[in-house]
């Protein structure tokens, strides 16, 4: 690490970071291996400690902000993220007219749009810029999902293309976040599905590590979820979809119907309770889209 003193750097801090965790640290890793000398605020003392490359570390996100044109925020929660911006020593105590907030964190769109009105009275610009998967920043590979003013997004896109392989621009401000939250619905809800796909294979006496072999060797393979979420989701924007598309909700949903009532007699015989396979089989006929073809 090469952490410098603000009042002998000659270096272009042109970009920092608040939030040098596991998100904000791939970031930062990302936009140091571009030549870059981010200046950069944790709250954690250490935070910095192994980072390569050349870097400032800062005592505040202030002082990052009067450094800095485009500061990224990549804290845990909206509490957190209030107190980067706004709270003592904040990104708005340093920054100055036309820079540019970068919100990393998931947060509800309300508190964003909360955030975007302060930063605006001090004419300083605020966009919203979630990503996937977080693990993809170090190494250049994640997905952008932005959302703001469109000047202000270009502004900061040289340091976003920094840590991701593609940038979607969604439009107005919280269209990126939106686009996020229901992304994080479809990871969150697959999980929920791995387990209890995984806690009856276990409960019935299958082998549990050959099982979820089969699941990651055969998932790309299917097309995982978003297979049936393209032609389900599709259909909505396309009149209904393709002729394709209708044939494959209606392939997936005869199988799935089939599958998911025989999933939860077996689980019945074991005295499970697999609530989110009801729901799913409940709700079969909406989730394929089958209700649109009649």
């Amino acid at each position: 690490m090469t952490s410098i003193p603000i009042e002998q750097t000659q270096r272009d801090h042109s970009v920092g970071v608040v939030g040098v965790g596991a998100v904000g640290r791939g970031i930062a890793t990302s936009i140091i291996r571009h030549h870059r000398y981010p200046a950069l605020y944790d709250i954690r003392a250490n935070a910095t400690e192994g980072l390569a490359g050349e870097y400032l570390v800062c005592g505040s996100p202030a002082e990052v902000a009067r450094l800095s044109k485009v500061v990224f925020i990549a804290v845990f929660d909206e509490h957190q993220v209030r107190e980067a911006i706004v709270g003592t020593a904040g990104v708005l105590g340093g920054a100055e007219p036309g820079d540019v907030i970068v919100i990393i964190s998931t947060v509800a769109v309300d508190f964003l749009e909360e955030m975007a009105r302060l930063a605006h009275e001090k004419t300083v610009s605020l966009i919203d810029a979630g990503i996937t998967p977080g693990s993809g920043a170090a190494k250049g590979e994640s997905l952008s999902l932005v959302g703001g003013p469109r000047d202000a997004v270009e502004c900061a896109r040289e340091f976003i293309e920094d840590y991701s392989s593609k940038l979607y621009y969604f439009g107005d401000l919280g269209m990126g976040m939106k686009a996020k939250i229901a992304r994080n619905l479809v990871i969150y809800c697959g999980y929920a599905a791995m387990c209890e796909g995984a806690l009856l294979a276990q409960t019935m006496g299958v082998d549990l590590e050959a099982f979820l072999e089969i699941i990651e060797y055969s998932d790309p393979m299917l097309g995982g979820t978003g297979a049936i979420l393209r032609a389900r989701a599709l259909s909505l924007i396309d009149d209904r979809g393709t002729d394709d598309q209708r044939a494959l909700r209606r392939q997936i949903h005869g199988l799935g119907m089939k599958d998911l009532a025989i999933g939860v007699d077996l689980a019945q015989t074991y005295s499970l309770t697999l609530p989110m396979t009801h729901e799913v089989l409940n709700h079969f006929d909406m989730i394929c889209g089958v209700d649109f073809d009649a």
